[in-house]
C-alpha cells in the first residue's frame, strides 16, 4: 500500500471496550460459562471478542455467525450444557439467536442469558428487549462529518482520530444467577 505511511483519521467505537462490558456484565450477573457468536470476517468483531476474552478466567465457546448458526447453536448446547450466557456480535445475531432458542425451548433469560451490540431497533422489540451495548451511528457520523470539515477549515490537524466509549444499556434478556 502506498499509503503505509499515512497515519489515518477515524471515528470509531472502543471495541475492545465493547467486549469487555460484556464480559464484565456478566460476571456482576455470576455467569462463568459463555459463548460468543461472533464474525470472524469483520475486524470490530475480533475485537470485541478479544476484550470479551481478556476479561474472562476461562475461555468462552465460540460460535462462527454463518448459515449454520442453528445446527452449531444446538451442537453447542447439546456438548455444552453449563452455558448460561451468550454474547452477540450485534443486535441482528442476537434476533437469530433468540429465535433459535425459542424453537428449542429455551427460556430467556431464565436458562440464557444474552447480551448484544448496537441498541437498534431491534433490541427494543425482541421479547425480551435486549440488553445492548450502544454502537452510537448517529454521533459517530456527525463527528467524522465535523472532522472533514473541521480539517478542510484547518481548525483540525491530519490524523484527527477519536474514540467513543461504549455503554451497556440493561434490559430484560440478561438475568443475575
Amino acid at each position: 500500500n502506498k499509503y503505509d505511511h499515512v497515519p489515518p483519521s477515524y471515528v470509531i467505537v472502543n471495541e475492545e471496550k465493547v467486549g469487555a462490558l460484556a464480559a464484565d456484565y456478566f460476571l456482576h450477573c455470576n455467569h462463568s460459562a459463555l459463548c460468543m457468536i461472533c464474525c470472524s470476517n469483520y475486524k470490530d468483531s475480533v475485537s470485541r471478542m478479544e476484550g470479551f476474552m481478556q476479561r474472562l478466567s476461562c475461555k468462552p465457546y465460540i460460535i462462527e455467525y454463518d448459515n449454520h448458526l442453528e445446527k452449531n447453536l444446538k451442537y453447542m448446547l447439546c456438548n455444552h450444557p453449563e452455558i448460561t450466557g451468550i454474547f452477540c456480535y450485534n443486535d441482528l445475531v442476537a434476533r437469530d439467536c433468540m429465535n433459535i432458542l425459542s424453537a428449542l425451548n429455551i427460556s430467556i433469560p431464565e436458562r440464557i442469558s444474552i447480551i448484544s451490540v448496537d441498541d437498534t431497533v431491534i433490541a427494543t422489540t425482541v421479547k425480551p428487549s435486549l440488553t445492548s451495548i450502544s454502537h452510537p451511528k448517529g454521533a459517530l457520523g456527525a463527528e467524522a462529518a465535523q472532522a472533514i470539515l473541521s480539517i478542510i477549515s484547518g481548525e483540525s490537524a491530519w490524523p484527527y482520530q477519536k474514540i467513543f466509549e461504549p455503554e451497556l444499556i440493561e434490559r430484560n434478556s440478561c438475568k443475575c444467577l
